[in-house]
């Protein structure tokens, strides 16, 4: 995430959760809980208007098209800057339709595949390991890179080859464990000089928020987007 928001401006989760996401904003699947945490709802409710996004799905094959479909139709509805980091399984064996779609669209700008077992993914559980060493899968298959974006997206957010390098590289096993050591994952907030040393909380990186639109379901709690 850290590469993301460095390299191509990301600051929102298409999937995450209160207890795992990186990013103040992302969606989940209960809105009217997780909007007081900082979720927009669901990734198929959501209605940006620009920004850069990561979407790293759940592996169930109908969610990963609607998916698709939904970004594609975001980014042609769009004249601003809207940029989507789509990450899905190398699967070839048949080919799911998700990875048929994200290849053949108009929107797709770069696509790079990371061979199996030559990186890692941290784990959705991470709020509940205490061990920082079994944060991190290597996983077992390719994953499939695609960057969808429309024009002023890609003209604002470019994956470039030196970019998408420093994607890969970030990719690579033990990379997460160095930065961890670092404390790099989740910098500190600058501290307030009013305020105790004790009570400084750690804050993951804002960078400037897109801008978002969502139904106002019941119950639901509506925030300015982060950085506006």
């Amino acid at each position: 995430m850290e590469c993301l928001n460095r390299q191509f401006g990301v600051t929102f989760e298409c999937f995450a959760s209160p207890l795992n996401c990186y990013f103040r904003q992302y969606c989940s699947m209960f809105a009217d809980t997780d909007s007081y945490f900082g979720s927009r709802g669901p990734i198929l409710d959501l209605k940006a208007v620009s920004g850069s996004f990561q979407a790293h799905p759940p592996y169930c094959e109908e969610l990963m098209e609607a998916t698709v479909t939904h970004i594609e139709q975001l980014l042609a509805d769009s004249p601003e800057p809207l940029s989507f980091i789509v990450f899905v399984p190398d699967h070839r064996d048949p080919t799911p339709n998700a990875l048929v779609k994200l290849e053949a669209s108009h929107f797709k700008r770069k696509q790079v595949v990371v061979p199996a077992f030559e990186h890692e993914f941290r784990i959705g559980i991470q709020h509940m390991v205490t061990n920082k060493t079994d944060l991190n899968v290597k996983s077992q298959h390719g994953t499939l890179v695609v960057w969808l974006q429309n024009s002023a997206g890609y003209s604002k957010w470019p994956p470039t080859e030196d970019k998408v390098e420093k994607l890969l590289d970030a990719f690579r096993p033990g990379r997460e464990r160095e930065r961890d050591k670092l404390e790099l994952l989740s910098p500190k907030a600058e501290p307030n000089p009013q305020t105790p040393p004790s009570e400084t909380q750690t804050q993951p990186p804002l960078g400037g928020g897109p801008q978002v639109k969502m139904n106002n379901h019941n119950n639901v709690a509506m925030y300015p987007p982060v950085g506006s």
